[in-house]
């Protein structure tokens, strides 16, 4: 490990809790530090051991809102310092715009509707090697830490590591409830705190628990061999619904009256899906607390990420290792007059951060090349001098990626349990629009948006960065070239293998409560 990386945490760890320095990340900052188009990876230090990987995954966490990626607002203060020694990845796209798929695309390489998992569908399929399988079979110790109930044994997801564990765990549990109860103590704008006074909450009430994990991580590290290399897959869940960032961290992102909104304006799970679907409003005012509270939570998140690094570098566990952080989509905080990350493929749910920390392989810097979350598959395993196997992925290395590619990302699946109880409480709606399924296309700064009903919709994202203005009647033969070219993927990729039932399966009682509170089952009658 280098000296001034030793040093930036030692001085970063002396300002946590501080406003610090911003680094602003525009072209020319990152050409100073940038290794230009060619390949990022310089010769291996002779290390001949291979890397550590510590994988942190910011559930639900869009780029546009990280300081590190020009957000007005200081949400990343430690990470905007620590990616200065870091490849950051400017035009990252995720597969999808829900958890379950984002991460299979991430575990195996694949599109969604090549792997199969979704809303509909929460299982991960045994036909794909997962990366933990091939690292495991390469001699990996290998450890998963989820505060996403969709990402466990129940889906699946645990294949190929050697221990799993959640904050709701028996041995968490306790520890992970006090974390909780202790942010949401001023907190009524969600159902959380009704449920914590009742006593009745189950596990899903402690998923913003992300203290615990520097400290699992580094007991599993203590009990696995450490003649192995490890490979750590770590899901922070503080900015996933319902959103409990502590007062101090409102209150360095929002006015005294705004952080004294938040802990009012309605975020229940009825009243996000209502605006959501037009059944009701938020004005401005509400809007801004809501994006308060997320930024909040973001900044919760960087000085956890900071934390863990703090631990690992105390215990002697970053030599050598890999560090990369990620999200799996993004969030709506009001864009197409939508909340959450359901029924939508807007670039606020696909455009997510990636940043890879190993100078070994990846030169400091920028990168502007068009890449997937779901890339990380082909690179570590490269990185780690393991085979990928054949198959029929679309990820490329990010130790070289094309100048231009075409990338996909897919919402296969909607929520249509959801849907359901919206028309049982509002017959007057219609669940039509918000049933269909969605197909994005990213092609040399356009995207071409299609709908399982035929509709195209086409940005200029240079130009429209916010995808406002749909120019598909305007283009029409960059629409119709760029039709063919969807087309011709979707017929390349395939189909997903047969669902397993697993798959279909009901939910228990515990594991339904949870799914609900994070928005991905409607409450039952």
């Amino acid at each position: 490990m280098s000296a001034c990386y030793l040093a930036w945490m030692r001085g970063a760890s002396a300002a946590r809790g501080t406003r610090v320095f911003v680094w602003v990340f525009s072209a020319a900052a990152f050409a100073a530090f940038g290794c230009g188009t060619g390949d990022c990876g310089p010769p291996s230090s002779g290390d001949a051991r291979a890397p550590n990987i510590l994988w942190v995954v910011w559930d639900t966490v869009r780029a546009d809102r990280m300081s590190l990626y020009g957000h007005s607002v200081e949400t990343t203060p430690e990470l905007d310092r620590w990616a200065r020694g870091a490849r950051v990845y400017r035009d990252v796209i995720s597969a999808a715009s829900t958890t379950e798929p984002a991460h299979a695309s991430m575990f195996t390489g694949l599109y969604p509707s090549q792997h199969g998992t979704d809303a509909d569908h929460r299982w991960l399929s045994e036909d794909f090697d997962t990366l933990a399988e091939r690292l495991s079979s390469a001699g990996y110790r290998t450890y998963l830490w989820s505060a996403n109930p969709s990402i466990s044994a129940d889906e699946n997801f645990h294949q190929g590591f050697d221990r799993v564990e959640h904050p709701w765990d028996e041995h968490y549990r306790t520890a992970a409830r006090w974390v909780v109860e202790r942010k949401v103590a001023d907190d009524r704008s969600s159902e959380l705190h009704r449920r914590l006074a009742r006593g009745s909450a189950g596990p899903w009430a402690i998923k913003a628990a992300g203290e615990l994990v520097a400290g699992a991580l580094e007991r599993w590290l203590g009990d696995s061999s450490s003649d192995q290399p490890w490979f750590a897959v770590l899901n922070y869940m503080e900015a996933h619904r319902p959103l409990v960032p502590e007062r101090h961290f409102r209150e360095r992102v929002m006015p005294p009256e705004m952080v004294e909104h938040s802990y009012a304006v309605d975020r229940t799970w009825i009243g996000m899906w209502e605006y959501t679907t037009g059944l009701r409003d938020l004005d401005a005012r509400d809007l801004r607390a809501i994006q308060g509270t997320y930024d909040a939570a973001i900044l919760e998140l960087d000085g956890l990420f900071a934390d863990l690094l703090d631990s690992l570098e105390a215990h002697g566990d970053l030599e050598n290792t890999m560090v990369i952080l990620t999200a799996d989509h993004g969030e709506l905080l009001g864009e197409n007059h939508m909340l959450d990350h359901q029924f939508s493929l807007h670039g606020a749910l696909v455009r997510i951060p990636l940043v890879i920390h190993f100078p070994a392989r990846f030169e400091p810097g920028v990168e502007t090349r068009p890449v997937s979350n779901m890339d990380l598959y082909p690179t570590l395993l490269e990185v780690a001098g393991v085979e990928a196997g054949a198959s029929n992925s679309k990820a490329v290395s990010l130790l070289n990626p094309p100048l231009q590619r075409a990338r996909l990302a897919e919402y296969t699946a909607a929520n249509l349990r959801t849907l359901r109880t919206l028309t049982e409480v509002h017959p007057e709606f219609d669940p039509a629009p918000f049933g269909r399924t969605l197909k994005a296309l990213y092609v040399e700064g356009w995207k071409l948006l299609r709908s399982s009903e035929g509709e195209f919709e086409l940005f200029d994202l240079e130009a429209d960065p916010f995808e406002e203005v749909d120019v598909f009647a305007r283009e029409t033969e960059r629409g119709r070239v760029l039709q063919q070219r969807l087309e011709a993927l979707v017929v390349e990729l395939g189909s997903a293998p047969t669902r397993s039932p697993e798959g279909l399966l009901a939910p228990t009682a515990e594991k339904r409560e949870m799914l609900e509170s994070l928005g991905y089952l409607a409450p039952e009658k």
